[in-house]
C-alpha cells in the first residue's frame, strides 16, 4: 500500500469514529437529561422488575410489548431499557405507540396499569388506551386516559380496569400523537393492590373445591346517597342486607350515615316471604346529600361441590310457585321455549340441561337488539348483564318445568365495587336448591365466596317496574333486590360518591377448629344474629361489636370468635 492510499485510509477510519460518535451523542440526547442524581433515578425506573401479567413481556417483538414508530433505548450508564416514542408530527393521524396483548385475563377484577413518562417539551400530553375482546374478536369494552407527560423529571401514571367476564383478549398501549418525542419505562399490568393477596387468576372449580369447604368470615361494605326535594320532612331507604340462609350467619351489622344528624333510626326485619331480611333506615330529609353506609361480618361455612344424584323431576308444593311465569322471568315466552327445547336435545338428564342453559347464557350476545331491560326476554335478544343473564337462565329452566328463582348477592372474586350481581338456584329433588353462575358459567359456585343479599320471590319479580327514580335500576330487576326509596327521596351524588351504590365483600379469612368448636361457634353466631335484628340506629354498640368481631378473626381460631361474640350477648 503507498503513502497516499494509507492516508486515505486513516480518513476514512477518523471519519466513522467521528461519525459513531456523533450518533452516540445523539442517542444520549435524545434519552432524558441527567446529573448523577438523575442518573440513579433513571437506572431505579429502568431496572426495576416489571409484574406483568401472563404472556406479556417487555420485548422488542411482536410476542410482548409490541412497538410502532418506538425504539428501545439502553438507558445511561448501561441502566437497562426505555422505550422512547418517536415523534411523528402533529394531525398527521399518525402515531408511535408501545403495547401488549394479553390472552390470561383476570375477569371481573381491578386491573392497575403503571407506567413513567417523561417529555421533551412542556406540553407532552400522552394517551392511554386499552381493549377487552371477547371469544369471536370483537370489542366489547374500551378505555381512553390522558397522560400528562412533563419534560422536567419523570412522572409515574396510573389508571385502572375491570374487565368484563366475556374477555378473552385484552390489549393496552400507550400512544405519542405528537410531534414531539416521549419516553416510556417501567410499564406494568397487574391486580390492584388491594386485591393481589386475594385474588389470582379466573375462578375455577378447583379452586371452588380447594376454598369451598373452608369456614369463612366475610365483610360486606355497602353505600347509597340520596337527597330530597323537600327539606324538614322524613323519608325511608329499605335495602336488603344479609340474613340466615344456607351457610351464611351475619356477626354484626354497623350503620352510619354523613352527616350523622340525618339518621332517625332503622330497623332490621325479616319481610313477608319468611326468606329475605332488609333495613328499613329513616332519615331526616335535607336539600343536601345523606350518604348511608353499612357493613357487615358474615360467618360462611364451606359447602363441597358434589354432583347430584339422578332423580325423576318432582318438586314439593313449597317450591312449585318458582315454576310460573312472571314479568322479569317470561318463561312462557315461544322464543324462550323454542330456546330451551333446544338446549335440551339429546338429553333427559336434569343436571345436564341446566349445565347446558348457564353454558349458553354465559355465551349469548343475542342479536343486536339494544339494552334496555333487564328481563329474561330481551336477555335473550341482547345478552345483557348478569341481571339479565339470571332471569334468562331461571326462564328457561321454568320452560322445562325445573322450579328457579334468582338471588342479587356480593361476591368476593370481583374484587371491585359493584352495584349487585345475580346468580340462580334451581330445585334439584335429591339435592334441595343448587346454586349456578349463570354469567359465569360456573355451577355450584362455593358458598364462602359470597354473601346472599335477597331471593326474588315471584310475587317481587311481577313488581319489577316500579319506577327507576326510586331505585336506579332499570325495568327487570326484582322488588327489594336493591334499595328502594320513599317518594320524599331521590338518588344522589355527593363529590366523588356515585350516584349507584358501590358494595364490596371482603374475605377476612379462614376460621380453624375441631368439629365441635366450629358447632359451637354457629350456635353462638345464632344468638348474636337475634341481637343484631333487635338493633336500631340509636344502638352506640353496633360499631364495638364490629371492630371485636374483626380483632377475633385476625387471630382465625373458632374459640377467639365465640368468646368475642358471647362477650356481646
Amino acid at each position: 500500500m503507498n503513502l497516499r492510499n494509507l492516508y486515505q485510509a486513516l480518513a476514512a477510519v477518523c471519519l466513522f469514529v467521528l461519525f459513531c460518535g456523533a450518533f452516540c451523542r445523539l442517542a444520549v440526547a435524545q434519552t432524558p437529561k441527567a446529573t448523577n442524581q438523575n442518573t440513579t433515578r433513571l437506572s431505579r425506573l429502568a431496572n426495576s422488575a416489571l409484574e406483568l401479567l401472563p404472556n406479556t413481556s417487555f420485548e422488542e417483538d411482536a410476542k410482548g410489548w409490541g412497538l410502532q414508530h418506538a425504539v428501545v433505548l439502553t438507558a445511561l450508564n448501561g441502566a437497562g431499557k426505555l422505550v422512547q416514542l418517536n415523534a411523528v408530527g402533529g394531525g398527521s393521524g399518525k402515531s408511535s405507540h408501545i403495547g401488549a396483548k394479553v390472552l390470561n385475563i383476570p375477569v371481573n377484577k381491578k386491573l392497575e396499569f403503571r407506567c413513567h413518562l417523561k417529555g421533551t417539551n412542556d406540553q407532552a400530553c400522552l394517551k392511554v388506551n386499552a381493549f377487552a375482546y371477547d371469544a369471536k374478536g370483537r370489542m366489547i369494552q374500551s378505555w381512553s386516559s390522558e397522560a400528562p407527560a412533563s419534560d422536567v423529571d419523570w412522572s409515574e401514571f396510573s389508571t385502572s380496569f375491570t374487565v368484563p367476564s366475556d374477555t378473552r383478549t385484552f390489549s393496552i398501549w400507550v400512544i405519542n400523537a405528537s410531534g414531539k418525542n416521549a419516553f416510556v419505562c417501567r410499564p406494568s399490568l397487574k391486580l390492584s393492590s388491594d386485591q393481589r393477596s386475594r385474588a389470582g387468576q379466573r375462578f375455577t372449580n378447583s379452586d371452588a373445591q380447594e376454598k369451598g369447604q373452608k369456614t369463612r368470615v366475610l365483610s360486606v361494605h355497602y353505600k347509597t346517597c340520596v337527597s330530597s326535594l323537600f327539606p324538614s320532612e322524613s323519608g325511608t331507604v329499605t335495602f336488603p342486607v344479609p340474613g340466615l340462609y344456607r351457610e351464611q350467619i351475619p356477626l354484626s351489622f354497623d350503620l352510619t350515615t354523613n352527616p350523622s344528624s340525618a339518621l332517625l333510626g332503622y330497623v332490621i326485619k325479616k319481610r313477608e316471604d319468611k326468606l329475605n331480611w332488609v333495613c328499613k333506615v329513616r332519615l331526616k330529609t335535607s336539600l343536601e346529600p345523606v350518604v348511608i353506609k353499612w357493613e357487615s361480618r358474615v360467618l360462611v361455612a364451606g359447602r363441597a361441590d358434589t354432583r347430584p344424584p339422578s332423580v325423576s323431576l318432582s318438586a314439593p308444593n313449597i317450591v312449585s310457585p318458582w315454576r310460573r311465569s312472571s314479568l322479569c322471568v317470561q318463561s312462557d315466552d315461544r322464543d324462550i321455549k323454542a330456546k330451551a327445547l333446544q338446549l335440551s336435545a339429546g338429553t333427559d338428564d336434569l343436571e345436564t340441561y341446566v349445565r347446558n342453559v348457564i353454558r349458553f347464557t354465559k355465551m349469548n350476545k343475542g342479536n343486536g337488539t339494544v339494552f334496555d331491560a333487564l328481563d329474561a326476554k330481551k336477555a335473550l335478544a341482547c345478552g345483557g348483564s348478569c341481571t339479565s343473564r339470571a332471569n334468562l337462565a331461571a326462564a328457561l329452566m321454568r320452560a322445562r318445568g325445573i322450579p328457579a328463582r334468582t338471588m342479587s348477592h356480593l361476591p368476593t372474586w370481583y374484587g371491585a365495587e359493584m352495584f349487585e350481581h345475580w346468580l340462580v338456584e334451581y330445585w334439584h329433588p335429591g339435592a334441595g336448591w343448587v346454586w349456578v353462575e349463570s354469567t359465569l358459567g360456573q355451577y355450584q359456585p362455593a358458598p364462602n365466596t359470597l354473601v346472599v343479599l335477597a331471593i326474588s320471590s315471584i310475587e317481587d319479580e311481577n313488581k319489577c317496574e316500579d319506577p327507576v327514580h326510586l331505585r336506579a335500576i332499570m325495568h327487570g330487576a326484582p322488588y327489594l333486590s336493591g334499595r328502594e326509596l320513599s317518594g320524599e327521596l331521590f338518588p344522589s351524588s355527593k363529590g366523588s360518591e356515585s350516584l349507584q351504590q358501590a358494595n364490596t365483600v371482603d374475605d377476612c379469612g379462614e376460621i380453624r377448629g375441631t368439629d365441635s368448636e366450629l358447632a359451637e361457634l354457629k350456635r353462638t353466631a345464632l344468638l348474636t344474629f337475634n341481637r343484631i335484628t333487635y338493633q336500631t340506629g340509636l344502638n352506640s354498640q353496633s360499631a364495638m361489636r364490629t371492630r371485636g368481631v374483626d380483632s377475633a378473626v385476625h387471630e382465625g381460631t373458632a374459640k377467639s370468635l365465640t368468646d368475642e361474640l358471647k362477650r356481646g350477648l
